[in-house]
């Protein structure tokens, strides 16, 4: 599996619980610090734009997560998974 540095700019998943708590959310990686990851996603916009009262921006917001307001982080590895259930 990649380093997360060498994930920066591909989408991935994580649970953010000042985000959306006990959801895992699609994010776009922008950077990788010692202490967090910046990322950007249409539920943390939303999320933003609520909280500022407001309807539109004129940019997508990036926003700087500690790495201990991380649940956990995705990333989808090659090939085709299949559950269970399908081979029932």
């Amino acid at each position: 599996m990649p380093s997360l540095k060498k994930l920066v700019g591909k989408k991935i998943q994580a649970a953010i619980p000042l985000i959306d708590p006990n959801v895992i959310t699609e994010y776009m990686l922008h950077a990788v610090e010692s202490s967090g990851l910046w990322v950007s996603s249409k539920k943390s916009t939303e999320h933003f734009m609520k909280m500022a009262s407001r309807t539109m921006l004129a940019k997508t917001p990036v926003f700087f997560v500690p790495f201990h307001q991380i649940v956990v982080v995705l990333a989808m590895d090659e090939g085709v998974q299949v559950s269970d259930r399908v081979l029932e």
